[in-house]
């Protein structure tokens, strides 16, 4: 329990402005898991240490996100990338390209156990409130608010087989704008949305997003 405090705390305090009190708890972290045989936890304080370092462009950085990429292989936390999407995906990004043939190749690997992460459900809450969780994370309300994509996700889920045509979606969010216009934030929201357009011109949820439940 201690090494999964430090790790929380670690991170809190990396990301609240304090990365060398962040760096110190992940350390010691790491240090307790591994003696513990803690595997999982000791691979995601190695991660977050990883991340650290290549935000500060250390020296470290790359052979960091090597052992921890190893860590994640081995032990098949994929997706623990995954749910860390924000600090993994631009760090696996930078590091395909690195000089270092095992590097690119750990990288390589992430990226390829990424394409079998089947990912969390979402529960979405729409009483007194629109809030979508995806697994135990919740989203952020900026993103619902972005191209008007959380209220088009209201929208779909309020209809029928969660389907619509593109004129009931054009009535219901943008009956003030031009056609032109229409279009343009049609094409925004459904992109920002995750949702699709079929040939018969109406827009749903993928099939992947049947396991989507509707919170009371």
């Amino acid at each position: 329990m201690l090494g999964r405090a430090l790790i929380e705390r670690g991170r809190t305090a990396w990301l609240n402005g304090d990365p060398a009190a962040g760096e110190a708890d992940l350390n010691t972290a790491i240090q307790e898991l591994n003696a513990r045989g803690q595997i999982y936890d000791l691979a995601r304080a190695a991660f977050l240490l990883a991340a650290l370092w290549h935000e500060q462009r250390r020296p470290r950085a790359e052979a960091a996100w090597l052992s921890a990429a190893n860590q994640i292989v081995k032990g098949g936390y994929a997706y623990l990338l995954d749910e860390e999407r924000t600090l993994a995906y631009p760090m696996i990004a930078a590091y395909l390209e690195s000089a270092d043939a095992e590097v690119a190749e750990q990288s390589r690997l992430c990226v390829a156990h990424l394409q079998h992460v089947v990912p969390p459900p979402l529960r979405v809450h729409m009483l007194g409130g629109l809030e979508v969780w995806q697994g135990t994370r919740r989203v952020a309300k900026r993103l619902l608010l972005k191209r008007r994509a959380g209220e088009l996700m209201a929208l779909l889920l309020a209809s029928p087989g969660y389907s619509l045509s593109f004129d009931q979606i054009a009535d219901a969010l943008w009956r003030d704008k031009e056609l032109a216009a229409v279009r343009d934030a049609y094409h925004h929201a459904t992109s920002a949305c995750a949702v699709r357009s079929s040939r018969n011109s109406r827009t749903s949820f993928p099939p992947a997003m049947s396991s989507w439940k509707k919170g009371k």
